[in-house]
Order: structure tokens, then sequence, then C-alpha cells
């Protein structure tokens, strides 16, 4: 596919799902004693991100539609408010104003980086936030939760399960890998997790080094020359800049293996199969910490038929990822901090410090994942265990290839 089309096709698909999500309001069976909640969404809906970022908020947004027709929470009305950061650091801290001046009383800020802008505003404004993944400097926050652990462990996942299925006998040689991505934290993420497992195994890898380039990236001759030969490219780019580097490594002859973690392959893997031929999906993996559609577990099976339902027209095109699932657990995780906030104080006194104190005792048992998902300590995610995820060509599908494991930053080994 021609970069012009290719283009098309993203504007196509981003078009088919922003038509409802952004516009979305949700909210409760209308009470005149009900309890309004506004959820701000600050996130990327329209830039490099805004594909995967609109396909997971599709789960958010046939959550909170099921919220309101089963009236989950009586006496609750539930409204959400959109601001598109388009991916641009200096929208991020207007955004979050032009929210909090909505009425925010909690947030979903679903990149790493965007959150780490608004921490301090955050706790002095006792607005609680939810993010996607964690990071370094989130760690420890008492306003800040996400639901995976730090990017940087599905890195260190993807390396310690090359380590562990590379043949070195049979092979004679260490497995050569290589990273790319962008000049954005996440790569800094990535690398600060794969370079010390590396240091901590010696002469278990023959490291390739990294290749950044700025996310607008379209052409990638340079950085492929580079990694040519490795037998792993670790992918951490978002985006467009994900779809045109597979396909042009796959043009260039690379037949190496592809792997990321869910916010690059599996992220925009529709995007990436409009662009490249099916033969060529070959060898590649990601690293994800949730269930996926094959697998018969409750979450996965209430969440079909509510897409069905409220994206008759879309859910072929959402199902071909994992994102809308993540968007799920999102409205979950809300839903619960809501209801144990007006347990323990009442609905006339729900605020943010309450809806931050309920956030921070999450404690929830989700058939489909690996481990109870609740925050330990310094610990403000939910989700530690992963498990590997390869594409089968001949069955178009995502399938996982591992049982969960535990990265060393989670006390595995």
């Amino acid at each position: 596919m021609k970069k012009s089309a290719l283009r098309v096709a993203i504007l196509v698909a981003l078009g088919l799902l922003l038509a409802t999500l952004p516009g979305f309001t949700g909210c409760a069976k209308k009470e005149a004693e009900s309890k309004e909640i506004v959820i701000g969404l600050l996130t990327d809906f329209t830039g490099p991100a805004g594909y995967a970022v609109s396909t997971a908020l599709a789960g958010t947004f046939a959550y909170f539609r099921h919220f309101e027709e089963e009236n989950l929470i009586p006496g609750v009305k539930v409204k959400l408010v959109t601001y598109d950061t388009r991916t641009d650091y200096s929208r991020v801290v207007p955004g979050y104003m032009w929210l909090s001046g909505k009425g925010a009383d909690m947030l979903l800020v679903v990149a790493a980086s965007d959150t780490a802008l608004l921490k301090d505003r955050l706790a002095k404004d006792k607005i609680p936030a939810l993010g996607y993944s964690s990071s370094p400097v989130l760690l420890g926050d008492p306003w800040v939760f996400t639901l995976q652990a730090p990017a940087g462990w599905q890195g260190e996942a993807l390396v310690q399960w090359i380590m562990q299925k590379w043949d070195y006998q049979g092979k004679g040689r260490p497995p050569r890998v290589g990273v790319v991505g962008s000049t954005t934290e996440t790569t800094s993420v990535y690398l600060d997790a794969i370079i010390p497992f590396m240091q901590a195994n010696p002469g278990k890898f023959d490291w390739a080094g990294a290749e950044r380039a700025p996310m607008t990236t379209s052409s990638w001759a340079g950085e492929i020359s580079r990694l040519k030969n490795c037998d792993f490219i670790i992918v951490t780019t978002t985006g467009p800049a994900t779809v045109s580097f597979v396909k042009e490594a796959r043009a260039r002859g690379y037949g190496g293996a592809f792997a990321s973690g869910v916010e690059g392959l599996a992220a925009f893997w529709d995007l990436i199969r409009m662009a490249i031929p099916a033969d060529q999906l070959h060898s590649c993996y990601h690293a994800a910490f949730q269930p996926y559609w094959e697998e018969d577990v409750p979450l996965i099976n209430e969440l079909k038929p509510a897409l069905q339902k409220y994206y008759p027209d879309k859910v072929e095109e959402l199902m071909k990822g994992n994102p809308p699932v993540t968007g799920w657990m999102t409205g979950i995780f809300f839903a619960e901090a809501i209801a144990k906030a007006l347990a323990k104080v009442g609905a006339e006194n729900v605020d943010g410090t309450a809806l931050r104190d309920a956030m921070a005792e999450t404690d929830m048992t989700i058939e489909g994942f690996g481990h109870p998902l609740r925050f330990t300590g310094e610990e403000n995610f939910l989700y530690r265990a992963q498990r590997i995820f390869e594409w089968s060509v001949a069955d178009a599908k995502w399938l996982h290839i591992t049982d969960w494991l535990l990265v060393p930053s989670a006390g595995g080994g």
C-alpha cells in the first residue's frame, strides 16, 4: 500500500470510531436526587496514538452505556468529558485545566508522560487520575493509579522470554537484539529496563543497539540497515511510525522477528494488516497483561455483546485488536471506586479525596488475569504478570504462547 493510501486508511479507521466516541456523554438513569460524578478523559484522539486510544475508549464508552442501562449504582450519574491532546505536550496542562473547569472529579490520563506533567497539580487540586501504564516518576504517587506496570516491564518480559526460548546450543551464538523507537519517553523507559537485564545476563545477548527517530518519521532506510541482522527487533514506536517501520523492514528483506509491548504492534495491528501482505506477518510477538478475545472468561464474554450492541457497524474493526479490553477494564475500575466511595462516605460527601481513597483500596479478582488486582505499597498499578502472544498467520489471530510470567522487577526470575 502506498504511503498516501495508508494515510487514507488510517484516517478512515479513525473516522469510523471518532464519529461516536469523543462526543459521547454517559449517564445513569436520571433521578432528581442523583449524584453526578464527572470523569475527564485527557488523551490523544486524533494524533499519532489516536487510533489505538479511540479503540480502547470504545470499550470504556460501551461500559458506561451498560452502566446506565443496568443502573449498576442506583442514584449515581456518570458524565464523561473529553479533551484531545493530539500527543502534543503543550496541550496537556491546558487540557487538564479545561477538564477541571468542567468539574472533573477524577481523570483518565492515558499517557504516563502526560500524567507526569500533572502530578503536582493532581495533588494540589485533589483530583485522582488513572492511566494505562506507569513510569518510574509515577511510582508511589498517592494521586496517580495505573492499570499496567511501568512500560519498561514489557521490554523486560520480552528479553526474558527471548533468553528462555533461544536455542543457544543449536544456534551456537546468542540472539542479536535491537530496539527501534522514537525520541519520546516510552523508548527511554524500555531501554532503561532492557539494557540492565542484558547486563545482568552476560553472554546471553548480542546487543545491536537502539535506533531512535522523531515520531513523524515515515522512512526508515538507515535504521533498518543497522538492524537488519537482528533476530529480534523490539518495536517501541507508536501509531503510523510503527506501521511504516514494519512495512519497510519487510520490504527491505528483514526476515527476523518483531516484538513489542501492547502499545506497539498490538495497538495498531489492524493498520499493520492493511499495509502488509498477510504472509509477511510471521514472527510477530507482543507482551500483554490482559486476556484476549479467544478466551472464555466473563470479562470477554461481557465485552463482546456490549460492543455488538453499541457499535454494531464497527465491532469487527474493534475486535481486531486488544485495546477495547483495556477500555472495558477502565470502566470497571472507575465504577468500583465510585461504589466504594459512596458506601464509605455517602453520596453527599463524595469528592476527589474520597474517590482517591477508594481507588487506593481497589482489590478485585477477575478471571482471565494472572493474579488478584490490587495496589500494594509503592506499586500503584494493578497488572503485574504478563504473557507473550504470537500472531498466527494460519489462524489470523493472536495466540498466547506462554503462561503468566513475572519479570525480575516484579519479583520473578
